[in-house]
Order: C-alpha cells, then structure tokens, then sequence
C-alpha cells in the first residue's frame, strides 16, 4: 500500500508541474507579444484565476482585474494565450480537478466544487470532453496501478 501511495503522490505532482509549465508557457508566449505591459496585464488576470478557481468567476470579474473593459480584455487575452479567458479557466479547472483525483481520496462531489463547478454532472462531462475518460474511471486506473 505505502508503494501505491508514493507513485500516487509523484504522479499528482507530476501533473501539477505540467500545469505550472503550461501557464509558464503562456506567460512566455504572452511576453513575445512586443508588449509588456500587455504580458503583465494577462499574467495579473491568469494569477486571479488561479487564486479564485473554485469561486464563480466571470469575464467581468477577469477584465476588471486586468483593468481593462471586457471586449478589449478577450481580445488580448486570446492574443497573448491563444484561447479565450473562459476556455483557459475551464482548463486550469479541469487540470486541478485531475489534480485532485489523483492526489487525493476526496469525492469526485468534493472535487468538483473545489475546481469551480457548482455541478459534478457538468464536471463529469467536462472532464470526460477534455481527458477522454471519466473522473471516477481516472481515479480506478490510477489506484489499481
């Protein structure tokens, strides 16, 4: 058990560095933009997300933390990222909800209210639209092995 236990804690870290390479990634790509100022904008409003993921967040609360009005925030956002805000918050709140289930033994319930989803059904389809599998079938592969 304690063997299954420490692959499981290395494969969950393994997990949360990819994300952080993701967004440092963007970040990067954000900065080639020729405008730093921008990339600053973008980060400000990327560190908001992850600080709030598991409350409601909406394009006016992403804009208003970037300082900037909501058309011009999506914009920006979608030329520094590549993705719209809402599609990069979906995203980091899938990546923590993967996270979680295989770092933790807290119900997929539990789960998907600390990833932002107020449903565990639309986290279930979400997930299963995003990783190819379902949460609760994630967390059985990754216990067994």
């Amino acid at each position: 058990m304690v063997e299954r236990r420490l692959g499981y804690e290395y494969t969950a870290q393994g997990n949360l560095l990819a994300v952080l390479v993701r967004i440092e990634r963007l970040n990067l790509q954000a900065k080639d933009t020729g405008r730093p100022e921008m990339a600053a904008t973008i980060s400000r409003a990327i560190a908001f997300m992850e600080r709030h993921l598991a409350e409601p967040i909406n394009l006016g609360d992403m804009a208003r933390t970037a300082r900037l009005n909501e058309t011009y925030f999506c914009e920006a956002f979608k030329q520094a990222t590549g993705i719209s805000p809402g599609r990069y918050l979906m995203r980091l709140r899938l990546e923590h909800g993967r996270y979680l289930l295989l770092s933790t033994t807290e119900p997929i319930t539990y789960v998907a209210r600390q990833s932002g989803f107020a449903d565990p059904s639309h986290f279930a389809r979400a997930f299963k639209a995003a990783f190819n599998t379902s949460p609760s079938r994630l967390r059985r592969t990754q216990e067994s092995s």
